[in-house]
This record gives C-alpha cells, sequence and structure tokens, in this order.
C-alpha cells in the first residue's frame, strides 16, 4: 500500500495546467465585462451544519466578492463548455457543471485554505455533492502576490492570463489563495465527473488528521 508520503507526491501530476486554450479575444472580452459588471456578492467558504456541507459567508476566510455574470451568461457559458470538454480528455472522464462563480480580489482579499469537494466529519472525509474537478480560468496577472497555493501538496502557482487550472476537490488538494496586491479576476468552475474521482475516505494517518482539522 502507498505511504501517505509517496501518495501526496503522486497526487501532484493531478494539477494541470493549460494555456492557449480560451483565444485571447475571449480572455480580452470577459476581463472587459467583469470590470464593468456589479460586484457585491461575498465569496462564501463551507460549513457544516447537522453534519451537511452548505456555503456560508465569513469574510475573515474569504472576503473575496463574486461578479454578476447574469447580463452575459451565455458568452460565459460558452467558455466554460470549452473548459468543460477539457477537463473530460484531461481526467478520462465525463463531466457536467455543477456551478460557476466569477471571482474579483481586491484590497488584500485572500481565500482562506479550503477542500472544494470533501468536507471533515469526525475522521471521515465525506464527499460533497456534484463536485469532482475543480477548474480555474485566469484573466489577468497584473496584479502582486495573489498566488493559489495548495498546502498538502506544497505547491503554488502565480498563473498568467488566460492560463487554466484544474484539480479534484479531494482533500490532499486543499489551497487558498495569497492576498492580492491590486486587482486579481478569475472564473471558477466545479464539474462532476463520471464515473467519480473520490469518495468517502477515513483519515488513518494522524499528522494527517489533525492537520485538516485546522481547516475545517
Amino acid at each position: 500500500m502507498t505511504n501517505i508520503s509517496d501518495r501526496l507526491e503522486l497526487k501532484k501530476a493531478e494539477i494541470k495546467n493549460f494555456n492557449s486554450i480560451i483565444q485571447k479575444e475571449k480572455i480580452e472580452k470577459l476581463l472587459e465585462l467583469a470590470i464593468e459588471s456589479k460586484k457585491t456578492a461575498w465569496g462564501s467558504v463551507g460549513s457544516i451544519e447537522d453534519k451537511t456541507y452548505v456555503p456560508v459567508i465569513i469574510k475573515n476566510l474569504c472576503n473575496t466578492k463574486r461578479i454578476d455574470f447574469s447580463p452575459f451568461e451565455d458568452f460565459l457559458n460558452e467558455v466554460v463548455e470549452e473548459c468543460r470538454q477539457l477537463c473530460e480528455k484531461s481526467y478520462n472522464v465525463k463531466c457536467k457543471v455543477s456551478s460557476i462563480e466569477f471571482l474579483y480580489y481586491n484590497n488584500n482579499a485572500y481565500y482562506w485554505p479550503h477542500i472544494d469537494g470533501q468536507f471533515l466529519d469526525n475522521n471521515t472525509m465525506k464527499r460533497r455533492k456534484k463536485i469532482d474537478i475543480s477548474c480555474i480560468l485566469y484573466l489577468n496577472d497584473d496584479y502582486e502576490n495573489g498566488e493559489i497555493y495548495f498546502k498538502m501538496l506544497n505547491k503554488t502557482f502565480k498563473p498568467s492570463v488566460g492560463e487554466i487550472i484544474t484539480f479534484p476537490g479531494s482533500w490532499e488538494f486543499l489551497h487558498g489563495v495569497h492576498p492580492v496586491k491590486g486587482e486579481r479576476y478569475s472564473v471558477v468552475m466545479w464539474f462532476e465527473s463520471d464515473p467519480f474521482l473520490y469518495d468517502e475516505e477515513v483519515i488513518e494517518d494522524e499528522r494527517i488528521l489533525h492537520f485538516l482539522q485546522m481547516y475545517k
């Protein structure tokens, strides 16, 4: 059986980076639309209520804002479809869209480390419904800091304009975003896969369990 260190080392390869997938003109148009759009709703984090994962707004864990993309939803969906097809090919699964968030970071906005597709219940990582793959499209890079980092895997990325990063939603991919100096725009997509990329898992390693409890 693979030990935890070897397992985490292997998981690094499941973070995938892509460039030049979305046409430059589409990236520029999305950024222009985002700059002009309302930025009123706060980003959310997960909370456990009655052993169920629910999104909540906790500004000391996530103080990003969401962009209202309803005026250009059809155009955004065209881009999301390209990303969906990319994930299908990259992970060799069928994918369907679960949800989309258009995020805006400014004034030292950040995202506390979190797990997209699982939550910890005692010593068991339980599966959130409908999230297997996280996919992030970056629309600009003219800001300082704001890197996405994966704490379990000791990996950090500062994506360039038009870059796409994808990764599974399981606990190994606990991630956050460093405080941003400037303005940072990204489209975050979550896909449900068939078959699932992961399921519930009992965490037997006490070190890993303790680490995950810090970010539940």
